[in-house]
């Protein structure tokens, strides 16, 4: 469980557990979280959320749905479970998911979760949703902010997504580069492993690696990645695996362009 620690601020007295197994995301979701002012610990599957909720007193959950080990649902199901050792039953949990259709939400409800949101989601929604679920939220606005906006540096935004990047960590650039070179480290090996789930015919794993590559893409505003993997994950849910091979060679092409295009505009 990674902890994240945090300046003196009202929120402090609250206390968040976020259940998320792609690391990008929430390097994202604690950077966001901290600059809010909260405590907020990570855990990588449901299954470490239940063991945390039977040690800590936690005020809310931001639940990833779909995670190894045991997703969001299960774990919400486990919690709810009055037989079970959590501390507390009642505690609000906010579903994090990719998809915003009716069905998610409805399903997301009947697991026995209280509310929703949908990933990358803005800092503004966070602290609107924690504001919501934790009444005496201090509540964050930017236009509370007194000094004048960064000017943000603009890409070509069929590629990289910079300025909704910056958005989500509060305009941290610093933060947001820190970020994004963690995010081209692991790609390659998240891109290979797409790969040899299609060599071995592991429909399973290419599916799992292409929704966690799509995730992280979508957080860091690689969009372009963002949409290749969403079209590999798709063919595999499909159990179409020479489909996925046939687009899977984009994701390297693809990859080298954004790395290309951050190094240029960014990390000069």
């Amino acid at each position: 469980m990674t902890q994240y620690t945090l300046s003196e601020n009202r929120n402090l007295k609250f206390k968040i557990l976020l259940a998320e197994d792609n690391e990008i995301n929430q390097k994202v979701a604690l950077a966001t979280l901290g600059k809010l002012g909260y405590r907020a610990d990570a855990v990588n599957d449901g299954k470490q959320a239940v063991v945390a909720l039977e040690k800590i007193q936690y005020d809310i959950v931001l639940m990833d749905c779909q995670m190894p080990e045991m997703d969001g649902y299960q774990a919400t199901d486990k919690i709810r479970n009055p037989k079970s050792n959590v501390i507390n039953h009642n505690i609000p949990i906010i579903a994090l998911t990719a998809h915003a259709t009716k069905g998610d939400r409805d399903k997301c409800l009947k697991a026995g979760m209280d509310d929703y949101m949908v990933k990358p989601f803005q800092t503004q929604v966070l602290a609107d949703m924690l504001k919501k679920w934790l009444p005496e939220h201090d509540s964050f606005s930017r236009n509370k902010k007194e000094s004048p906006p960064l000017e943000k540096k603009q890409v070509k935004g069929d590629i990289l997504d910079w300025a909704g990047f910056l958005d989500r960590v509060m305009d941290d650039e610093s933060l947001a580069k820190d970020i994004f070179n963690d995010f081209l480290n692991e790609t390659p090996k998240r891109i290979d492993n797409i790969q040899k789930g299609i060599d071995y015919n592991d429909i399973q794993a290419t599916k799992r690696e292409a929704h966690t590559l799509k995730g992280s893409s979508a957080n860091v505003g690689a969009v372009v990645l963002q949409d290749i993997a969403s079209q590999v994950e798709s063919a595999a849910s499909e159990e179409d695996l020479k489909r996925a091979a046939s687009i899977s060679p984009v994701l390297k092409k693809q990859f080298i362009i954004l790395k290309k295009v951050f190094h240029e505009n960014f990390n000069s």
